[in-house]
């Protein structure tokens, strides 16, 4: 399509392909999960992308899509992968797991709190660029992170943060918690390898006393 376009299926939902030129969006709302088929004449290539399911997850993780900005909303666990960079305008989970990959540019976030993540679990891999979640009203609880660039977390969750491991090479890792403690496994595969951290709990302590950091 060469505008806007909106799709509604009130079942579970494949994509075989989309491709919107001119840096158009695609709107796509499900009543079940949300699944694309793998190959690059199947990816999703557009604008920005939303993504709804009322009962379900949602799955797109063939490695050529192309999507500048994208949100989500789901009752179950989101996967996404990009291939460009992309700005993420927000995900909503009702607790679930969201995944984000991106293997050719920043991952970045959209500064309204439309744009937040509610989450219970965050895994996040940018194998070429940074990653910049600091939307001031994200909550998640758990994070696994592997960058190739200084990358940033911000979480409000009352909880405090948790982080799985974290992996950001020689660059500098940014975690902010405003409710709660920010602590770490203390596994040594699941060490913090970063050049530097810069680590504020507002309203809590930090432990992150991995022997293997």
């Amino acid at each position: 399509a060469t505008g806007d376009s909106t799709f509604d299926d009130t079942t579970a939902l494949q994509l075989n392909g989309i491709n919107i030129s001119g840096g158009h969006g695609i709107t796509v709302h499900a009543g079940g999960n949300i699944n694309e088929s793998a190959g690059g004449s199947t990816a999703i290539t557009a604008g920005s992308l939303i993504a709804t399911t009322t009962s379900g997850a949602i799955t797109l993780t063939n490695g050529s899509n192309a999507v500048g900005a994208a949100s989500f909303t789901a009752t179950g666990d989101v996967s996404f992968t990009d291939s460009i960079g992309f700005i993420l305008n927000g995900a909503s989970l009702a607790g679930q797991t969201l995944t984000l990959t991106d293997t050719g540019g920043d991952i970045t976030q959209g500064s309204a709190s439309s744009n937040a993540i509610a989450a219970h679990t965050l895994y996040l891999t940018d194998t070429s660029c940074v990653s910049t979640l600091d939307n001031t009203h994200n909550s998640f609880s758990t994070v696994t992170l592997s960058a190739n660039g200084d990358s940033t977390l911000y979480d409000t969750n009352s909880g405090g943060l948790y982080i799985q491991t974290a992996d950001v090479g020689d660059s500098s890792l940014t975690l902010t918690a405003t409710r709660g403690d920010i602590t770490q496994n203390t596994a040594a595969s699941y060490a913090i390898t970063a050049g530097a951290v810069n680590a504020t709990a507002s309203n809590g302590s930090i432990t992150l006393g991995n022997d293997s950091n």
